[in-house]
């Protein structure tokens, strides 16, 4: 478990509960984190929090953030820590989220200036009294020409059988963003072995989707940037990478095999 360095909140951190936290690990994007914090400014959405992690960043990441803080009008968080990779990251952030749902906006990408309030619709848009029943909404995205990303979700695709829209939605090789239940995520955190950098996402979203459901929307809540490198998978020296990924590599699919239960049958697809 990586070392947390220091935690800092701005002024507006304890005005109010918010029914929404949204999360950005980061590493070392001085270059567009700036992307990332204003469009969380933009949102129309207001009853939201921001907790931002910087994963050990090595530029001036850090003091890029620490500037911007006490000029949001929202309640931000910030913690610094040491690398641990980017699933200790989002644990970190949501052991101290206080929202009944969050979401991820990754340090690259940013929201479209209605995203935060779609995710909310849809899901207020879940039957009260089968809510219970579900986990996350996930909602798609734009590339950063404007193009949507994957296909459109079919018409009535939420009153089909669960076991028929989980094999549909699984089967789909695309970038969604979801809105989940904090409830839940906080008892259902990311295994933080020692040495291991990098721990896939499938791991909770595949066994969460065991017990609860998901809610499929088709608006279009994000942009995802796809150019440059994935920072948060790749942090250690050029030197070290190829002994990191395989170290990683060797530890998700042991991880694996020993819950074949849970993961075989996906695998084999």
């Amino acid at each position: 478990m990586s070392h947390i360095i220091q935690t800092i909140t701005n002024s507006n951190w304890e005005t109010k509960k918010p029914v929404v936290s949204v999360i950005t690990p980061v590493y070392n994007r001085n270059d567009t984190i700036m992307r990332a914090l204003r469009s969380i400014a933009d949102q129309t959405f207001k009853d939201f929090e921001y907790i931002i992690v910087d994963d050990g960043s090595t530029d001036d990441t850090a003091s890029i953030i620490k500037e911007y803080l006490e000029k949001v009008s929202f309640p931000m968080m910030f913690i610094q820590k040491e690398n641990g990779g980017v699933h200790t990251a989002r644990n970190a952030a949501i052991k101290r989220a206080r929202g009944r749902v969050y979401c991820c906006l990754d340090s690259d990408d940013e929201f479209l200036p209605d995203g935060l309030q779609k995710l909310w619709q849809g899901w207020e848009s879940i039957p009260i009294n089968k809510r219970n029943e579900y986990f996350e909404v996930k909602a798609r995205v734009l590339d950063q020409d404007g193009n949507e990303v994957g296909p459109r979700f079919p018409k009535s695709i939420n009153g089909r059988p669960w076991e028929e829209i989980k094999e549909y939605y699984e089967s789909i090789s695309a970038e969604h963003v979801g809105l989940r239940r904090l409830d839940i995520m906080k008892v259902n955190l990311w295994p933080e072995p020692e040495g291991v950098s990098f721990v896939g996402e499938n791991i909770i979203w595949y066994r969460l989707r065991e017990r609860y459901k998901t809610w499929l929307i088709n608006d279009c809540v994000q942009v995802y940037h796809m150019e440059g490198i994935e920072h948060l998978d790749v942090s250690l020296s050029k030197n070290n990478r190829s002994i990191v990924f395989c170290n990683n590599m060797f530890w998700n699919i042991t991880y694996t095999l020993n819950h074949w239960k849970l993961y075989g049958k996906r695998l084999k697809k």
